[in-house]
């Protein structure tokens, strides 16, 4: 059984094209989830979207196994009133106080697991549109300027990217999702580290810590855990039911 420590976050990144539609791993994949979950998948109206989400609560399912010893069909879920799943243990002595949280786009799945901490992370595909002027609409002023400062178009949407990753990870470890306002907090600096502050006190800048990974190119994402010690990140490629890789090349912030 895997295991983590308090001060650490494992991310582990999926190519859901390592896992082949009909195949051996697609099988098993498919086996562990819930009715609910297969139900979910099948209303995607093309194959891709449904192999996605098969293979993203597949991976989840895997990964909680390996660290809490529990069969990877048996665990179950319950939502928050916002919609932000966590695991229900098994008892009240259920194991380790895994928290994670699930981001994926297209060909990729990301997933991160701490203790006992609120996580939130975001992926995305480098390569998607992205129209930087939306900024003024959704952000704040600073991070407004950063974006629309850019040299370059392809500047100005990096910028866009980076700031909406961080600000999708926040928000999703918040687990409140879009009943907080974007521009009620900035990322007020992304280099060297990451800053963050807050409208009218609604949060507390110290209890936030920001990571930023490109597991491959056109691939970014950004991780948020709400902690006031230093964590150590780990990184890793996953194929479900295979393999786990260790990686640990990030960008942190």
């Amino acid at each position: 059984m895997r295991s983590l420590c308090d001060e650490s976050v494992h991310l582990f990144y999926t190519r859901v094209d390592s896992i082949g539609i009909g195949g051996s791993l697609h099988a098993r994949c498919r086996d562990v989830l819930s009715r609910e979950e297969t139900a979910k998948a099948q209303r995607f109206r093309n194959s891709q979207g449904q192999h996605l989400s098969l293979v993203s609560r597949a991976m989840l399912r895997y990964l909680l196994s390996e660290y809490t010893g529990s069969l990877a069909k048996a665990i179950q879920f319950k939502t928050n009133q916002h919609g932000k799943p966590f695991r229900v243990k098994e008892s009240a002595c259920g194991g380790p106080d895994i928290q994670f949280n699930l981001s994926h786009c297209k060909g990729a799945v990301l997933c991160g697991l701490c203790l006992g901490k609120d996580i939130g992370v975001d992926l995305e595909n480098t390569d998607r549109w992205v129209n930087p002027a939306m900024a003024a609409r959704f952000f704040s002023s600073t991070e407004t300027a950063r974006i629309m400062n850019g040299a370059s178009e392809d500047d100005r949407a990096t910028a866009f990217l980076d700031t909406w990753t961080l600000k999708e990870a926040y928000i999703k470890a918040k687990g409140k999702g879009l009943s907080i306002p974007l521009d009620s907090f900035s990322f007020d600096r992304l280099y060297p580290t990451v800053e963050i502050s807050f409208k009218n006190g609604a949060d507390r800048p110290g209890d936030w810590q920001f990571f930023r990974w490109q597991p491959e190119p056109g691939k970014i994402a950004s991780v948020a855990i709400r902690s006031k010690h230093v964590m150590a990140v780990k990184t890793f490629y996953c194929t479900p039911f295979k393999e786990i890789i260790f990686q640990d090349r990030m960008k942190t912030g």
